[in-house]
């Protein structure tokens, strides 16, 4: 299994005003570094980790381009301001690997966890991508 990290997990949309250093993401689309999601990123690896071992629940929501990804906090999700990360899993196309997990994004939000009654255990959707060969969410 390989994590990868999108450009999104240290950067917010395009700001002209921004005296941040400005790129172009995945998709060639511009981008500003934020220093707020690049500080709470460098954590990212430990999350991801524990995200595995400790088998967080899990949930799809859709971002504001109606797209779906697969949404994880942490052990405990509640209520509150938290730390999101957005994520997909699929099978790898490298050889050596099973499962590729592809961060999308991160950042803090706050959300209320009514809004997401339907959750998994992260462990359940890495059998199903691996068993079914098939990318998450659809």
């Amino acid at each position: 299994m390989r994590f990868s990290y999108h450009s999104h997990v240290y950067s917010i949309d395009f700001d002209p005003t921004s005296i941040e250093v400005e790129f172009l993401d995945e998709r060639g689309k511009p981008r500003s570094f934020c220093p707020i999601r690049h500080s709470l990123s460098n954590d990212l690896p430990a999350i991801c980790s524990e995200m595995i071992t400790q088998n967080f629940l899990t949930w799809i929501s859709a971002d504001r381009n109606k797209k779906s990804n697969l949404t994880i906090t942490d052990g405990n999700p509640t209520s509150g301001l938290r730390y999101l990360i957005y994520y997909s899993v699929g099978p790898s196309l490298a050889t050596g690997l099973d499962i590729e997990i592809v961060i999308k994004s991160a950042y803090e939000k706050v959300i209320d966890m009514a809004d997401f009654p339907k959750r998994e255990k992260i462990r359940q959707i890495i059998k199903k991508s691996y068993f079914k060969r098939m990318s998450l969410p659809k």
